[in-house]
């Protein structure tokens, strides 16, 4: 095991140890929280087994590695507290927690990497973030392998793997977090922006990866130079993998609803995302735009249902949608606002067909009441013949076929 206690904690720095453990826990019950939301919601249902899969990996994972911040916080302020020879021996619960931010990394950077390739299908930029993202990994899992070795098999190795996990990281998160914050300032609409402009960066910012970026880039400054000594890092090793996992499951959670309609099920608005409040107008539609290619599916050899192709659908919008704040603008309710237009334009539309076609039945209807030949009207200097309709009162020609001869006879 190592020796170097510079390299865990010693007596006199155990704040850090203090700080990451409570922090750990706080974005532990956070993520507890949205799993349970992500399991009993209706995308979930919709979902592929591999995204279900990692989510319940990744919070596996954070169980294990929040146990040993615990244990670890336990061990160096209740027990070896002051003793710095029980604190050299007792490293594995740092080496349970680089695994678990191993596993982590790799479930979650790849859920992100996807959302990229899915908006973009760029392969050559897929395959540049997949090898970097393997390095990375490579890297982490070989400094906890290393840290189980006995020490002369460490040494220059283990600053090697240390070296890599850390650069690899940062640069797989600095160039995903870039990419897909791009992708979203892209479809970003100006008009929708203003008055909601705090929720919409905050979101934009966790759903791109530039929080858990930022963690990543502070933690990996912290473990060089002079400030190593003072044990910081520590506090960003211990929520690394939390941060990780929140932000897959907030983009999971933040996907538009689906609408079902009849006996198919369509999504609300194009997105993988990330967005209860997402459309087709969103600032930030991507995730959908975002989001796998597995993540909506449908019943097998069935067509997703159009909403303006199936009258059953088409109800569901018949009545105008009701706004709960004309001033507030956002995705959903400016998809409303569309939809109420189309509405009054349609409801426009048939009651000028109405006005025309009772115009029409009304003009019709005078001649509709002429009943016999001596009804129709005449000239002016003429009335109409008060008795039974004859062959006399209908203008003839002075020229009539005989019956006999069949040769023009003056009448």
């Amino acid at each position: 095991m190592l020796t170097n206690t510079s390299l865990l904690l010693s007596p006199s720095s155990l704040a850090p140890v203090a700080i990451g453990s409570w922090v750990n826990l706080v974005l532990f019950t956070l993520e507890a929280v949205q799993v349970l939301q992500y399991f009993s919601s209706r995308a979930r249902r919709h979902d592929s087994g591999l995204i279900a899969l990692g989510v319940s990996q990744n919070f596996a994972a954070d169980i294990v590695g929040t146990l040993a911040c615990c244990a670890m916080a336990y061990m160096h302020l209740v027990i070896n507290q002051d003793k710095a020879e029980a604190m050299e021996n007792q490293f594995w619960a740092l080496t349970v927690v680089v695994f678990t931010v191993g596993v982590v990394t790799s479930v979650s950077q790849l859920f992100m990497i996807c959302r990229y390739w899915q908006m973009t299908k760029h392969h050559a930029v897929l395959v540049l973030l997949l090898v970097i993202l393997s390095g990375a990994v490579t890297g982490i899992f070989g400094c906890g392998v290393l840290m189980i070795l006995p020490e002369p098999t460490q040494s220059r190795l283990l600053n090697v793997f240390v070296l890599l996990a850390l650069i690899a990281t940062v640069i797989c998160n600095v160039l995903v977090s870039v990419l897909l914050f791009w992708q979203r300032f892209k479809r970003t609409d100006a008009r929708a922006l203003k008055p909601s402009i705090p929720s919409r960066v905050i979101s934009a910012l966790i759903e791109t990866g530039t929080i858990s970026t930022a963690v990543s880039i502070a933690g990996t400054a912290l473990s060089f130079g002079s400030v190593r000594d003072k044990m910081i890092w520590i506090i960003f090793a211990f929520i690394q993998a939390r941060v990780y996992s929140c932000t897959m499951l907030f983009v999971l959670l933040r996907r538009p609803e689906l609408v079902t309609a009849g006996q198919g099920s369509v999504p609300e608005a194009p997105y993988i995302g990330s967005d209860k409040q997402a459309a087709a107008s969103s600032m930030f539609a991507s995730t959908a735009s975002v989001t796998l290619p597995t993540l909506n599916r449908y019943a097998p050899n069935r067509r997703p249902v159009g909403i303006m192709n199936d009258a059953d659908a088409f109800r569901l919008t018949k009545k105008p949608i009701e706004l709960p704040d004309p001033a507030y603008d956002s995705d959903s309710s400016s998809l409303s606002r569309q939809l109420n237009d189309e509405l009054r334009t349609i409801a426009e539309r048939r009651s000028r067909r109405m006005s025309r076609s009772s115009a029409g039945s009304m003009e019709e209807q005078p001649e509709a009441r002429c009943e016999t030949p001596s009804e129709y009207p005449t000239s002016p200097f003429m009335s109409p013949s008060p008795g039974p309709p004859s062959p006399s009162n209908y203008p003839v020609s002075p020229l009539i076929l005989s019956p006999r001869s069949g040769s023009p006879q003056a009448f």
